[in-house]
């Protein structure tokens, strides 16, 4: 189950898609399907009263059908796993064509003597339950652990380091034990951006480091109540397993499963929100693969609706989006719908790394000015280390991952469609945007591209002016355009040009409060 490249156009795509599936399961699924009308015409031979027959055999084929798919999604699938889920069926297939009463012609015996021939291989030679497990794509690293279900395949890989990473279907990571730090920031920036939250709601978990992040009671200690839900259960008894206690007994997950504050739930979240009338100061999305089946309603109309709807006065939902699987065009859908339902919406970074930016786009339950935590707080000096600027991030510091005010330029995104349950436009559009031939530019919103449209909104709502800020000192107001500079900084760095580089370092000192830069 490897990836298909998408270095091709959107229509060589789905070309390469097309006949990868019908090589893989047109051989089964012809014959297959063929067995139903095949009994119909068999069944002429013996026939007394047409509509009885006919009546007969839909009557069971229909009862078959929803006995199978329920079998299959709730207990073969997770109780057996694929292969050997795949082996039962085969057998069940080939008995009844050896008992199945017909006529004693020749045929009739070789087809049953073919039947029993296939199914003595089936568990020998032909064996499908000896087949491997999922091994992902090179790099991963061996598979430690496997979960089948009907939802996905959830594995657990072995890093270079002797870490783990959980990984769904053999090639898209939820987290790895390597990435620690960037995911407890999808926890720590919007909780130091609003330190008055006292109970959040994760949708999406993955790994559980960031939802466990909440629950440091060292720098968020108004945090009483922390839910995480997440769709596979797979994923949940991976994270159980082998991210709550590392070699060196540290638990990654900081107590989500044994903090009394703290609940797993297993289950859609989206769902979860709909049904339950409970509401959260924050709502904290994780990041969900745009075009991945299923996923395009997570930015929906109808979904912030329901997520607007559950945030307590003055709460936030914070919907941390991947730039790098997404175009601009998503992009501005997603902006544009989020716009249309909350009265305010905000712009944070998730990190200063070009090539691969995360950000969230944070939609306001109410205009209200961000809350200050620590007035007085002295800032450290800047360092010009990506991990150092990163590992200093504090309730003043956190400003520089603002990026900047959205309801202020709402204009720029009006020219995008919503993106609505009924007009899935993120889930069927991104494959076209993101698939070019080879050669071509990259799509993805990264770098330059995410950097411009932060200058545009800081340039039309400059930090100092900026609503959201008002409760800020002037001095601490600056450091939003600090952090687009270090973000510029590291784009020239990592394209060798250290002319840019260092003109942006002196453009983030400046911008930087005298009281650290002395």
């Amino acid at each position: 189950m490897e990836l298909l490249d998408t270095d091709s156009t959107f229509v060589g795509y789905v070309l390469r898609l097309l006949v990868t599936a019908a090589a893989a399961i047109a051989p089964a699924c012809l014959p297959l399907g063929a067995v139903f009308p095949l009994l119909m015409k068999g069944e002429e031979a013996f026939i007394t009263h047409a509509g009885k027959s006919i009546g007969t055999l839909s009557a069971v084929n229909t009862v078959g059908a929803i006995l199978g798919s329920l079998a299959a999604g709730f207990l073969l699938l997770g109780g057996l796993g694929v292969w050997p889920t795949v082996q039962l069926i085969a057998a069940i297939y080939l008995l009844l064509a050896i008992i199945t009463p017909a006529s004693g012609s020749r045929a009739t015996h070789a087809v049953r003597l073919a039947a029993v021939a296939m199914l003595v291989l089936l568990f020998t030679g032909l064996d499908p339950s000896k087949l491997p497990a999922p091994k992902g794509s090179e790099g991963n690293g061996p598979v430690v652990d496997t979960w089948e279900g009907s939802d996905c395949t959830v594995t657990v890989n072995e890093t270079a380091r002797g870490r783990y990473s959980i990984r769904i279907n053999s090639n898209y990571s939820l987290g790895s034990t390597d990435a620690y730090g960037p995911q407890t920031y999808q926890a720590r920036i919007p909780l130091l951006a609003w330190p008055e939250t006292d109970s959040v709601f994760f949708l999406g978990m993955g790994t559980g480091i960031t939802a466990g992040e909440a629950l440091n009671r060292e720098d968020f200690p108004l945090v009483r109540k922390v839910v995480a839900s997440e769709l596979s259960p797979g994923v949940v008894e991976a994270s159980r397993k082998y991210f709550t206690e590392t070699a060196e007994g540290f638990d990654l997950t900081n107590g989500l499963y044994t903090d009394p504050r703290a609940s797993v739930l297993v289950g859609d979240g989206r769902n979860r929100l709909m049904a339950d009338r409970e509401t959260y100061s924050m709502i904290n999305a994780d990041l969900f693969l745009p075009y991945r089946r299923g996923t395009g309603n997570l930015y929906s109309r109808e979904h912030f609706e329901t997520v607007r709807a559950r945030l307590k006065p003055g709460g936030v939902f914070v919907q941390w989006l991947p730039l790098y699987q997404v175009s601009e065009k998503e992009f501005g859908v997603i902006a544009n719908t989020m716009l249309a339902v909350f009265p305010q919406v905000s712009l944070w970074r998730g990190n200063f790394l070009p090539g691969a930016e995360i950000a969230a786009l944070v939609g306001h339950a109410d205009p209200t000015p961000l809350p200050v935590a620590a007035i007085g707080e002295p800032l450290p000096p800047p360092s010009p280390d990506m991990q150092e600027f990163m590992v200093s991030i504090s309730p003043r510091t956190v400003l520089l991952f603002y990026g900047g005010n959205l309801t202020r330029a709402a204009d720029l995104f009006a020219k995008y469609p919503l993106n609505t349950d009924d007009r899935p436009v993120i889930e069927f559009g991104t494959p076209r945007s993101l698939h070019q031939p080879k050669g071509a530019a990259r799509p993805q919103f990264l770098e330059t591209r995410f950097a411009d449209l932060v200058d545009k909104l800081q340039t039309r709502t400059p930090p100092a002016q900026d609503p959201l800020l008002a409760n800020h000192s002037p001095a601490d107001r600056k450091l939003p355009l600090a952090g687009s500079a270090f973000h510029r900084g590291w784009i020239a760095r990592i394209h060798g040009d250290e002319q840019k580089w260092e003109k942006a370092w002196q453009t983030l000192l400046s911008h930087w409060p005298e009281e650290s830069s002395r």
